[in-house]
């Protein structure tokens, strides 16, 4: 037991999980007000929606959607910083050149829009694994990196001391990533983001396009970050969708096949109470999921709007 307790303490010492953990907890008012934002401006309730159509609801609705967009819109941008920052300060770097270096990094393999632009879905809650990854290596590579700095005068400007130390080291860390990226995207026609979730989704999904064990496998990786004070369900939500995603398009297809049975067997209409939905809370109820895909005439699924098919079946 106490060999555990000791391998438990040194687990938490670890520097990255405590600057993840760090990195979370600073950024939640943040992301509060960016979900609180979202809440009002999509709130299932009729007399809010009402109040929102209003000439004064419509001014309300369009700040939120501007809250929305510079909190919670931005959360792997946060996270990057942050990280970085808190990452950089264990190894008693610049903590602000530090998230810059991490935030630049991560920007550099973000996937591309047609018109040139950043993906917004990157930069959200989606891009929170990759932010981790590119934000931990970048602060990695600029500490390695950081002998090679430039050394003037102790009669200048600390800021200018400061900013030609860390010249050489922010700007090889930055320009590391984005060469790696650039070799793997022209070669494979995918960035170092879509292979991270790429690979991370065939591992999830590794049993029957995730069955049971691929499931129980993410379900637990959520509750390995919960552990250590991290949300797992925003680091693993791209992952789940890409896991889920095919199995929700196969039931949505089967439920608007069997949106009515034959007269002759159906127990209940479509308007029935026993048709129930909920939205998705956490990660228990997805052990379940991944045993409805295929829905016959005697099972019906609703699949649920957020990308995941919340399944509750009544078989006669």
């Amino acid at each position: 037991m106490e060999n555990i307790l000791q391998a438990a303490d040194r687990l938490f010492q670890n520097r990255y999980i405590i600057s993840i953990k760090k990195a979370f907890i600073i950024t939640l008012p943040i992301i509060i007000l960016g979900s609180i934002a979202s809440l009002i401006n999509n709130m299932p309730i009729d007399i809010v929606q009402t109040g929102l159509s209003t000439p004064a609801g419509q001014v309300i609705r369009v700040v939120n959607g501007a809250i929305w967009l510079g909190s919670t819109a931005i959360m792997a941008i946060l996270i990057a910083w942050t990280l970085g920052y808190y990452l950089g300060n264990t190894y008693k770097l610049n903590g602000t050149l530090s998230a810059l270096t991490s935030v630049s990094a991560y920007l550099t393999i973000c996937v591309r829009t047609s018109d040139g632009g950043i993906s917004l879905s990157q930069l959200g809650s989606s891009g929170l694994f990759g932010a981790i990854l590119i934000a931990i290596m970048a602060t990695e590579l600029y500490h390695a990196f950081s002998n090679l700095k430039i050394n003037i005068s102790e009669d200048t400007a600390e800021e200018v001391r400061q900013m030609f130390a860390a010249l050489f080291p922010v700007m090889l860390s930055v320009f590391c990533i984005a060469f790696t990226n650039g070799i793997i995207l022209t070669t494979s026609g995918k960035g170092v983001d879509e292979w991270i979730y790429t690979a991370l989704s065939l591992l999830f999904s590794a049993a029957d396009g995730g069955g049971l064990s691929g499931t129980l496998l993410l379900v637990f990786g959520i509750h390995i970050f919960w552990f250590f004070g991290i949300h797992g369900g925003n680091v693993m939500d791209s992952i789940m969708v890409s896991v889920f995603g095919e199995n929700l398009i196969h039931n949505t297809s089967q439920y608007a096949l069997n949106r009515y049975y034959s007269q002759s067997d159906k127990k209940w209409q479509s308007d029935s109470s026993s048709e129930a939905c909920k939205k998705p809370i956490d990660s228990f109820y997805l052990t379940g999921i991944s045993h409805f895909t295929h829905i016959s005439k005697k099972s019906r699924c609703e699949a649920s709007a957020d990308g995941f098919a919340d399944c509750f079946c009544a078989c006669e």
